[in-house]
């Protein structure tokens, strides 16, 4: 498999094993969904962050090198931000040269994770965990461009899929007409699709782990994830970034050799720009399509988005997908609860009449 990203430090203790939240890339999109707190912000080209919130604690410096992953070419001006423990923490922008110089604070046994990202591009998210304070860190960070799509503009509804010609395997999105505020029919004509697979071809079919975080009301508690599928999808009119927000249908098939069964539930995740980090949000499900185990799931915008079951046995994991289930199916479950009680004082009342 080709992997999204390089790393190496220098000195002192290793990077992510088992801690990469970003071993696939991170979002591309850049747009601000009220519930995923997407942030934008500056940065100095090269040489020194420009944003940088201070702690308390130790401090290392780290280099990050930018690169396009299919030619390897530098890449300037990209956005390098770094989250201590799922809060922002600095910024800078990458210089000519690609690369980026940060101070991370060190707080023992807390994760730092490093976002890049670029307009064109899928962006890149990278969690380390150490024991010791390094003195220098290297890494080299590369992203994949964007993809154009294929959209088609019905009546009632939009649909998005890709461009490959076994259209049976590629990703298919759809959402109501109504959400694609262009006034016009004529100005259709200038929206543009970007469709994104976070893998290659020649990859094999199988991912990278990667660490999502759940809320757990007063603090964040991390899982490490098997990702099963993604998709990034973004419409452009022009040069602006069209912000879809409501049920988007997205379904995406599994690649062979998962053992999913249909109708077995997988949570989706998508990337919180304001923690640096793969957010839980809700759960699809498993179903057969033409033979091919298919993931679907009901997202609240476009954006970058994971189909990730937990590849550990966390207890938490376990009670949250539980919980999440029955949020979901709340009132097929009444329904079904109230049948099993008029069922059971029907009963009682035919033992009753019969005793008498």
């Amino acid at each position: 498999m080709y992997v999204l990203w390089t790393s190496l430090v220098l000195v002192v203790g290793p990077c992510g094993s088992g801690h990469a939240a970003g071993r696939l890339p991170a979002s591309a999109d850049s747009s601000q969904h009220a519930d995923d707190g997407n942030l934008s912000r500056g940065g100095h080209v090269g040489g020194e962050p420009l944003h940088h919130r201070e702690e308390a604690g130790s401090t290392f410096n780290l280099r990050v090198q930018v690169n396009d992953l299919l030619s390897q070419q530098h890449l300037s001006h990209a956005v390098v931000e770094v989250f201590l423990n799922y809060t922002w923490n600095s910024t800078a922008l990458s210089g000519e040269d690609g690369r980026a110089l940060l101070h991370v604070p060190f707080h023992l046994g807390l994760p730092s994770t490093v976002l890049v990202s670029k307009t064109g591009y899928l962006p890149s998210l990278l969690s380390c965990k150490t024991n010791s304070v390094p003195l220098f860190s290297s890494v080299t960070m590369s992203l994949l461009g964007l993809n154009q799509g294929n959209m088609w503009l019905f009546e009632d509804y939009v649909v998005i899929t890709g461009k490959a010609a076994d259209s049976s395997s590629q990703p298919n999105i759809r959402f109501p007409k109504s959400l694609l505020n262009v006034p016009g029919i004529m100005n259709f004509t200038s929206v543009k699709a970007y469709l994104t697979l976070p893998q290659l071809k020649s990859e094999l079919e199988t991912f990278p782990t990667t660490v999502g975080v759940m809320d757990s009301k007063s603090r964040y508690v991390s899982v490490e994830l098997r990702p099963l599928a993604a998709v990034s999808v973004q419409l452009f009119s022009g040069d602006t970034e069209l912000q879809i927000n409501g049920p988007v249908q997205i379904s995406l098939t599994l690649p062979d050799g998962f053992g999913q069964h249909t109708s077995e539930s997988v949570p989706a995740w998508f990337l919180n720009r304001t923690t640096g980090a793969w957010m839980k949000k809700g759960l699809g499900q498993v179903i057969l399509m033409e033979g091919k185990p298919v993931w679907t799931f009901t997202a609240p915008h476009l954006g970058y988005w994971i189909a990730a079951s937990a590849s550990s046995s966390r207890r938490f994991f376990r009670l949250s997908v539980f919980i999440d289930f029955i949020s979901q199916h709340t009132f097929f479950l009444m329904v079904l609860l109230g049948a099993m009680l008029l069922a059971t004082v029907c009963l009682l009342l035919g033992l009753l009449h019969l005793c008498r």
